[in-house]
């Protein structure tokens, strides 16, 4: 499959090819219809003060998409094959944060 990657410690990216995941029994194989920039990508592209804090190369980029579902897990019961899909990573690191934040909670 085609992905944009960052290969390499300075200014830029580069469409490369990867192999295709093996689904577990958890998972949700989406087929992509149509991506985006967002300004992390920008910030990742650039290489610039953040980028060289948090981004260890090589990173496959990318997390603003919308696709269509189309293989599940074994496990997975509330998706269904042909189902429309997006991803939701503001939501996710939300739970990953508040997760987070109490387990800091609980710690002290």
């Amino acid at each position: 499959m085609k992905a944009i990657a960052k290969v390499a410690p300075k200014k830029g990216v580069e469409l490369v090819e990867k192999p295709m995941p093996q689904m577990g029994i958890n998972d949700v194989l989406i087929k992509i219809k149509k991506t985006a920039i967002c300004g992390t990508d920008v910030h990742i592209y650039e290489w610039n003060s953040w980028a060289q804090e948090e981004i260890k190369p090589p990173l496959t980029i990318g997390h603003e998409y919308v696709g269509e579902v189309v293989e599940v897990g074994s496990n997975v019961k509330s998706v269904k094959v042909g189902e429309r899909a997006c991803a939701a990573t503001a939501a996710t690191a939300a739970r990953a944060s508040a997760t987070s934040a109490a387990r800091r909670r609980a710690s002290a």
